[in-house]
């Protein structure tokens, strides 16, 4: 393996442990633990509502695009 490539690898492997220590630390890691998942979950919750919202928006414009040929003919 190329000098780069162990360079990323250890780089890789001292993040993962440095996120190990800050998720595991017996003190505040539970905290932290609770804090990421629930800010996990509120990104997903977000990502959801924005994707019902385009999607209603694209549904809008279909239906608009569907309907505006019988308006013009009538």
């Amino acid at each position: 393996m190329s000098f780069s490539g162990r360079l990323v690898r250890t780089a890789l492997y001292a993040g993962a442990g440095a996120a190990a220590a800050y998720f595991f630390d017996p003190e505040r890691g539970r905290g932290r633990r609770i804090e990421a998942r629930d800010q996990a979950s509120a990104r997903l919750r977000r990502a959801e509502q924005g994707a019902e919202t385009r999607l209603r928006y694209a549904e809008g414009k279909a239906e608009g695009a569907r309907r505006r040929p019988a308006r013009a003919a009538g």
